[in-house]
């Protein structure tokens, strides 16, 4: 192949597509909301736990 085929030979790049209506931000107010979710049981759970160990140290 001569250097002007190599040229226009079309290169397999990937190339990133916008596609409409990816690029929504989350509210972060939802962000907050998903993480009370998660947080609340956790705490209850750890709440639980040191209630429970307090009473096998004492």
């Amino acid at each position: 192949m001569s250097n002007n085929e190599i040229r226009e030979e079309p290169r397999d790049e990937v190339r990133h597509e916008q596609v409409p209506g990816q690029h929504a931000s989350t509210s972060p107010l939802m962000v907050a909301l998903a993480w009370a979710l998660v947080a609340m049981p956790l705490l209850y759970g750890l709440w639980q736990a040191v209630i429970k160990a307090s009473k096998l140290f004492a």
